[in-house]
């Protein structure tokens, strides 16, 4: 799941991620509802997965545990920058939609949301 996010380099030359793109979403969503602005949401908890099993193996078709796997301690290699296409894409979403957040949503640093990720899961 996280593997793919040690591509991006905080240019704009990167690919929007998905992923990613969800992960500012949530959090910027959750920021904004805990200073009474914008929205109502109470609360989001993510479900993190670890990598499916190959066919064969004999935990086949279950994923593995994502913090067992190591994903954890890819977040010293995350960008320590915003990555410009992805966080510009969540900044319109929410901007389209009237949401506020969308200028902190273009600060937010591909390294920053994943431990933020991490923070919500310990």
């Amino acid at each position: 799941m996280l593997e793919p996010l040690l591509e991006l380099q905080g240019t704009d030359s990167d690919r929007q991620d998905n992923v990613l793109k969800e992960l500012i979403i949530m959090q910027t969503l959750m920021e904004e509802a805990s200073e009474g602005r914008g929205t109502t949401l109470r609360s989001l908890f993510p479900i993190l997965v670890g990598a499916p099993y190959d066919e064969g193996h004999a935990s086949y078709p279950y994923t593995g545990n994502l913090f067992a796997q190591g994903s954890p301690a890819i977040v010293k290699h995350l960008s320590r920058l915003a990555s410009p296409p992805t966080a510009a894409a969540v900044a319109n979403f929410l901007e389209s939609r009237g949401l506020p957040g969308g200028e902190e949503a273009r600060a937010r640093s591909v390294a920053q949301v994943v431990q933020e990720l991490f923070s919500v899961q310990a």
